[in-house]
């Protein structure tokens, strides 16, 4: 019978095996420490190193100050090169009774915050081509309209309004021509309609409010129609309206829809114009309950189909997200203080616009209400490729603003921004760098 004998160099040879394994498992445990997301952006990554800016945002600088009052001013509007990995921009206001707010620019992949501008803003948005950010902004006791690149370069002035006026509700068109906003003229009023031409500077009223009706811009149904929504003194909205630009003189607002529940409806358009879904439910101020709908409203025709019914539900808000006409994404908000409502479906489904098929894409933790962005651009609410999505969510338990992101195929969002309560957080749209 013969013994086995050990020799050294089997000890090296083990020594090595062990290493090899050791470096396998570590390597295997960050791989599943990565989110989906972080993982299909890995091979860009490697290609593309830099996702931040090509020009850091140290200082500003700006190219013009108020327009004379009434006046407009043309944008200077300069390209700005930029990737393609995902970043995210949202407003935090620390204080929302003293204090500035600060643009905040999220980096996916990376994990990483940078600030973009700190300044009194009451709203703001992305561009259609995400290089430059839109602002209404509170200064020198006015409000006013501005751009600012990206980067921090060119920020400039477009719009100021009268000494004790108020501007809200500022969109963009897509093709990034026009800008429309209300004003509201004093404490007591409702707001009127403006549009400005940033290729001319041009400055026109298209619609005036009445003693118990303002108007207020609601989104770009294309680059050539507005929708616009009526304001009444209670704050609820009960028509909507389109405002077709491309015609000279400007015709006047034509309704097009009319909600049966004002304290409880929202709608989207499908990318190509045509459509929109509109989404009603029961109750309002702070009470939100099924039954509720969901229906296509055909403009050419003027025709309405229900596409989706629940007893149960009560649906939000109604968005699409980039790239995809075919799946509604809706906010499933059930919420009666006092009543026995049932919230454990909570959260944000995706509801194909045949009605057919329903699935629930994330739901809230016990507590939690969630909503997008006020704004229906894709971009508003989700990436540039349509994969991905941002919540905004609120607690009942005074938790304070939070927000999520997560991959609209499945897995558990992260949260990457939360704030205590006094303050605020408000999505602004997606971004690519």
């Amino acid at each position: 019978m013969h013994k086995l004998r050990w020799k050294p160099h089997y000890s090296i040879i083990v020594a090595l095996m062990c290493i090899v394994l050791l470096g396998l498992i570590i390597e295997i445990t960050i791989y599943a420490r990565v989110t989906p997301t972080q993982r299909s952006f890995a091979a860009q990554a490697d290609q593309q190193r830099t996702t931040k800016r090509s020009t850091p945002p140290s200082r500003h600088t700006t190219l013009n100050g108020c327009p004379p009052e009434g006046h407009g001013q043309r944008a200077v509007v300069t390209p700005l090169a930029h990737g393609q990995l995902p970043h995210i921009l949202y407003l935090q206001t620390n204080d929302i009774m003293n204090g500035p707010s600060s643009v905040i620019d999220f980096d996916v992949l990376h994990n990483d915050s940078s600030e973009v501008t700190r300044e009194e803003i009451k709203e703001s948005l992305v561009s259609a081509n995400g290089t430059w950010l839109l602002m209404l902004v509170h200064s020198n006791g006015h409000d006013e309209v501005r751009l600012l690149r990206l980067d921090g370069k060119d920020e400039q002035t477009l719009y100021c309004s009268p000494n004790g006026a108020q501007l809200e509700s500022v969109q963009w068109s897509p093709d990034q021509t026009y800008i429309a906003w209300s004003l509201i003229p004093a404490t007591d009023k409702l707001p009127d309609l403006y549009l400005l031409n940033l290729h001319s500077g041009q400055i026109t009223k298209v619609a005036q409010a009445t003693r118990y009706k303002g108007y207020q811009p609601g989104s770009w149904l294309n680059a050539g129609q507005l929708l616009v929504k009526d304001s009444l003194k209670d704050g609820s909205s009960q028509a909507l309206y389109v405002l077709d630009i491309t015609k000279k003189p400007l015709p006047g607002l034509r309704q097009i829809f009319q909600p049966e529940t004002p304290l409880c409806w929202d709608y989207v358009a499908s990318g190509d114009g045509k459509t929109l879904y509109i989404s009603e439910c029961a109750g309002g101020n702070s009470i939100y309950r099924g039954p509720s709908t969901i229906s296509a409203f055909h403009l050419a025709s003027d025709k309405t189909e229900e596409i989706w019914h629940s007893n149960t539900m009560a649906v939000t808000a109604l968005r699409f997200a980039a790239k995809s006409d075919k799946q509604l994404l809706a906010i499933i908000g059930n919420s009666a203080p006092g009543m026995q409502i049932p919230t454990e479906l909570n959260g944000l489904w995706m509801i194909s616009t045949s009605g057919e098929d329903i699935t629930i894409a994330v739901t809230n933790k016990y507590g939690e209400y969630s909503a997008f962005a006020d704004l229906r651009d894709p971009w508003s609410n989700f990436s540039r490729d349509g994969t991905m999505y941002v919540l905004h969510t609120t607690s009942n338990e005074g938790q304070g603003d939070k927000l999520y992101y997560g991959v609209l195929g499945g897995g558990i969002p992260a949260q990457f921004a939360n704030i205590a309560e006094g303050g605020t957080l408000e999505m602004i749209g997606w971004t690519e760098e």
